[in-house]
């Protein structure tokens, strides 16, 4: 299965420990020996064509490719991770192997596992399997320093034929994945899910949303911080006024201990659950490793979370989500 994000690209391989030889030369096969043929790169394009325009029909997607190429401008960051249809069609065969030999490279591999296997067997088999890997460095990351700071309140109003609109109110982030990493897991738990700050404020006590919610967005540049509504377009204004409100609450005041400790009880509890598959197990370690922080083990982070407070959450909050240098996009019916 092809794994692709803005940050990486790779594949994972998932199979009988009693066939794992046959998986490792299947690996070998996919990176060392690839097979670019031009009917499966119309294949691929035609798809990824499709997908954008279903991007197009999906609100809450235009709206987030719309913030992202205000914040992000020309920046990769700021395109679809498909493509876009001015370079799609323009796509060869050439520029796939030239863009191979460039980055699938040794100095530009990481490879995690998880099963019933040998560490060190595994690598020395991996060794066969990879040994024909070129093993030059791989072209340097551009310069992902250069995101748009927003000065005051910068609006963006899109008007589509739509029966509901998409409110997206957005901060510039953390400047690495592993920045206030903790702080603002808790900060998402407090706010998310229809137990939490957003949905009981905008949806239980006001009927002002359908959904409600706070991403946060970083990797190996600049994030970002996003609340999101959908809502009636006649409670636009109201709903997105609101949502500030509620934000400027818990950078203010620190949450009350009860309701502080099932936000860090219920991330904990998602992770325990998620740890029960090798593949959330290989994708978490995968981040680690690809991020700079090792292999981190569950427990480490688990004591992290734990650690955090009531006063570092509120300040984390204060951090990002206040002041009114920031963007909103409005997307709905005329």
């Amino acid at each position: 299965t092809p794994a692709i994000s803005r940050e990486y690209s790779g594949s994972y391989l998932t199979g009988l420990t009693q066939n794992l030889p046959e998986v490792l030369k299947m690996t070998n096969q996919l990176i060392c020996k690839p097979n670019f043929r031009q009917e499966e790169l119309d294949k691929e394009r035609k798809l990824a064509l499709d997908d954008l325009r279903s991007i197009d029909d999906d609100p809450f997607q235009s709206a987030s490719l719309i913030l992202r190429e205000i914040m992000y401008g020309e920046h990769p960051y700021g395109r679809p991770i498909i493509g876009a249809n001015n370079s799609l069609p323009e796509i060869e065969i050439a520029h796939l192997e030239d863009h191979y030999r460039q980055s699938i490279t040794t100095e530009n591999l990481y490879i995690v596992a998880a099963g019933d296997i040998n560490a060190e067997e595994l690598a020395n088999q991996l060794s066969e399997e990879l040994a024909t890997l070129p093993t030059r460095k791989p072209p340097a990351i551009g310069d992902l320093t250069n995101i748009r700071q927003p000065a005051g309140t910068v609006r963006r109003v899109i008007e589509k034929d739509i029966r509901q609109s998409v409110v997206l109110i957005a901060w510039p982030g953390q400047d690495s994945p592993n920045s206030d990493r903790a702080p603002l897991a808790v900060l998402r738990s407090l706010l998310n899910g229809q137990s939490g700050r957003l949905f009981e404020a905008l949806r239980n006590r006001r009927s002002l949303c359908y959904s409600s919610g706070l991403q946060s967005v970083a990797g190996f540049g600049p994030g970002m911080i996003v609340g999101y509504i959908l809502t009636d377009p006649k409670t636009t204004e109201e709903a997105t006024t609101t949502m500030i409100d509620e934000l400027n609450k818990i950078a203010t005041t620190p949450a009350g201990n009860q309701e502080f400790n099932r936000a860090v009880n219920q991330i904990i509890g998602n992770m325990l659950i998620s740890q029960q598959s090798n593949s959330s197990r290989t994708g978490r370690c995968a981040l680690d490793v690809l991020y700079g922080r090792g292999v981190v083990e569950l427990e480490d982070y688990i004591d992290e979370l734990k650690s955090v407070t009531p006063e570092q959450v509120r300040r984390c909050a204060e951090k990002y989500m206040t002041g009114d240098n920031r963007y909103e996009i409005v997307l709905g019916p005329k």
